[in-house]
C-alpha cells in the first residue's frame, strides 16, 4: 500500500484539486448569478495537504441587454424592376461564360457557329468573296468571316447581316480557278490562325485568340474591363480628372 501511495499519490491529489475547483467555480458564478462569456481563467498557488484549498478565479461575463421597443420598426422590401433589356444582358453573360470552344480535328467545312477566316495572299484589288458567298455561309450558321485580302458587294453583304471583315472592297473577282485548302492554319494580316481558334470582331477590328490560351486571355481580358470600368466610374462619378486616374502627374512633370 506504502508503494501505491508513494507512486499515484500525487496524481491523485492533482485529480481531486482540479475536480475541486472547477466545482467551486460553477458554484460561485451559479450563486453570483453570473453568466460566462468565455472559459474562467484560474491562479492556483501550489497545494500544501492539510490546508484549506485556495484559488482565484477571472471571468468575462455576459452583459445584461435590455430589449428595446421593436413596435416602432418598419420594414419595407424593396421590389426590383426588371425590364426586357436587364434579362437580355443576364442571359448574354450567362451564355458568354457557359459557352465552349473545342479544336477543329476533322476534315469538314464550315458548320453553324464557325468563323470563316481565309488568306487571301493580302490581295487586296480582287475580291475572293461576296454577295453570293456571304448568302450561303449565312444559311449554314457561320456567325462571321474574315479576309486577307478583299471582298465586294459590300451593301449586299451588310444587308445579309453576315459579319465579314477585309483589308478592301472592289468589284474584280477571282473566278472559280482553285485549288484551295479548308482547315488548315493559314495567315491572316501576318497573324497565324489555326483551325479552332477563336476570332473576335468589332467595329474596331478583329483579333484571333489561341485556343490553347483561351481560358488565360478571358480572365485577363475580364480583369481589364472591370479596371476600365472603374476608371471610368472616377471619372464621370466621383468627377476625378483623367491625370488623377491614370496617374499621370509625374510624367506631365517631365515635360514641364
Amino acid at each position: 500500500a506504502k508503494v501505491i501511495a508513494q507512486r499515484y499519490r500525487a496524481s491523485v491529489v492533482q485529480d481531486v484539486v482540479e475536480h475541486e475547483i472547477g466545482q467551486s467555480a460553477r458554484q460561485a458564478t451559479t450563486e453570483r448569478g453570473l453568466r460566462p462569456a468565455l472559459r474562467p481563467d484560474f491562479d492556483v498557488p501550489p497545494y500544501v495537504e492539510g490546508q484549506d484549498l485556495e484559488f482565484a478565479l477571472s471571468v468575462e461575463v455576459m452583459p445584461d441587454i435590455e430589449p428595446g421597443d421593436f413596435g416602432a420598426i418598419e420594414l419595407e422590401r424593396p421590389v426590383a424592376e426588371v425590364d426586357d433589356a436587364s434579362i437580355a444582358r443576364m442571359l448574354d453573360g450567362l451564355a458568354h461564360y457557359a459557352k465552349s470552344s473545342e479544336p477543329v480535328t476533322e476534315d469538314r467545312g464550315a458548320v453553324e457557329g464557325d468563323v470563316v477566316v481565309i488568306d487571301a495572299g493580302d490581295i487586296r484589288d480582287v475580291a475572293c468573296i461576296g454577295e453570293r458567298l456571304s448568302q450561303y455561309m449565312k444559311m449554314k450558321g457561320c456567325t462571321g468571316v474574315v479576309v486577307d485580302g478583299a471582298i465586294r458587294d459590300s451593301a449586299g453583304i451588310i444587308d445579309i447581316g453576315l459579319p465579314t471583315f477585309s483589308k478592301s472592297i472592289c468589284t474584280k473577282i477571282f473566278g472559280s480557278i482553285g485549288p484551295g485548302a479548308i482547315n488548315v492554319p493559314i495567315q491572316c494580316g501576318g497573324v497565324p490562325v489555326k483551325p479552332g481558334d477563336i476570332i473576335v470582331g468589332d467595329d474596331d477590328g478583329v483579333v484571333c485568340v489561341p485556343m490553347e490560351v483561351a481560358a488565360e486571355v478571358l480572365a485577363t481580358a475580364d480583369h481589364h474591363l472591370a479596371d476600365e470600368l472603374y476608371r471610368l466610374k472616377q471619372i464621370v462619378e466621383e468627377g476625378k480628372s483623367v491625370t488623377e486616374v491614370f496617374g499621370l502627374a509625374d510624367k506631365l512633370k517631365k515635360w514641364e
